[in-house]
């Protein structure tokens, strides 16, 4: 694969190109999920399950220009059953148990990937702001074909820039938020211990070094089989409030969470039909249990053991941060990182305390 600027589709169309060998079965699902929201409408689960109070998050990706228009009328969609409200606005309601009278649903985006400076501007449109989680390596090395090795290596996707560092300043002026979302993507479960903590921590510690304090983590790929304990243990202890999945639910409870986190989120496309959206939308609704916000027991391993439990994704070293030819070693920052992450975690941990309260 050429990794020449003109290799970078600038259309989804073109991005995603579905091998004609998926779209069957791509076909096959619409067509499902479609029966299966008509069941919902016809029998009044539909109303029931999308006014059910809660706090729905949903996850993107990325917004080329030709999903701008799709995704604006699935947000006039979502309008008409869901109050809009910023990502920390949420987190704060599920830990402090504040459940809505009304459906709250929040927005994040994944990778960063540069496009979504118009999912940004789109959200603006309707009041309200995101959660962007970044991978620090691409801010690193800007170069196209790093880019592009890390789509392909990493995001399995296409070609596709990210945004820079003046992109996520802008973004943060704008009133958004971002989080943390590892180096270089990697599947937590899989990477061995010394690498994890540079992936979870070091990156944490990019990002408040340029852009002030980190709150949220999102792990890549995100489904249970994809995080470990001691990933957990990493993010938690480091002063991250959320961690966030890509398991479907909604989040409701009458008494303040005291321990992890656990966010589900909806993984939406912005060319999606609405009512795929408000199916699984729904569902959430109609499935809400007491003690949806933290890990469930037993999901995740310890650590990782030297056996993937992830054999089609890529090896954890496959793809290495930029400046990763220095030896490995234990991960400490170093004298003056360490003094700037004692005043870094004390503006965090009143940001932490503010959501809570």
């Amino acid at each position: 694969m050429s990794d020449a600027p003109d290799t970078f589709p600038s259309l989804y169309r073109d991005w995603r190109r579905i091998p004609w060998r998926s779209r069957a079965r791509a076909a096959g699902r619409a067509a499902t999920l479609h029966a299966l929201y008509e069941w919902l409408r016809v029998s009044g689960d539909l109303s029931r399950g999308l006014s059910t109070p809660r706090v729905q998050f949903f996850c993107l990706h990325h917004l080329f220009p030709d999903e701008v228009d799709p995704f604006r009328t699935m947000m006039t969609e979502l309008a008409e059953h869901f109050e809009f409200a910023s990502w920390s606005e949420g987190i704060g309601r599920v830990l402090r148990g504040d459940t809505p009278t009304r459906p709250v649903a929040c927005f994040s985006s994944d990778d960063g990937l540069a496009s979504n400076l118009a999912l940004a501007g789109v959200l603006e449109e309707f009041g309200t702001t995101g959660c962007f989680f970044i991978n620090t390596a691409p801010l690193e090395d800007r170069s196209d074909a790093y880019a592009a090795s890390f789509c392909r290596v990493r995001l399995q996707a296409r070609p596709s820039r990210f945004l820079s560092s003046a992109d996520v300043e802008a973004l943060l002026a704008r009133g958004h938020e971002i989080g943390n979302h590892t180096a270089t993507h990697v599947v937590c479960a899989d990477t061995p211990d010394v690498r994890l903590a540079e992936e979870i921590l070091g990156t944490r510690d990019s990002l408040e070094a340029r852009f002030g304090p980190v709150l949220h983590f999102a792990w890549p790929y995100g489904q249970y089989s994809h995080f470990s304990e001691l990933a957990r243990a990493l993010v938690f202890e480091s002063g991250h409030v959320s961690a966030s999945s890509v398991v479907r639910g909604a989040h409701a409870a009458a008494e303040p969470h005291t321990g992890d986190l656990c966010v589900r989120r909806d993984q939406i496309w912005a060319t999606d039909p609405i009512e795929h959206v408000l199916y699984f939308a729904a569902r959430s609704g109609l499935d809400l249990g007491p003690n949806e916000n933290g890990f469930p027991q037993g999901v995740l391993k310890p650590r990782f053991d030297g056996v993937s439990a992830n054999p089609s994704l890529s090896a954890w070293d496959a793809l290495q941060p930029p400046g990763a030819d220095r030896p490995s070693r234990q991960y400490a920052p170093s004298p003056r990182s360490a003094a700037l992450n004692v005043r870094r975690n004390t503006v965090r941990s009143s940001q932490a305390d503010q959501l809570r309260t």
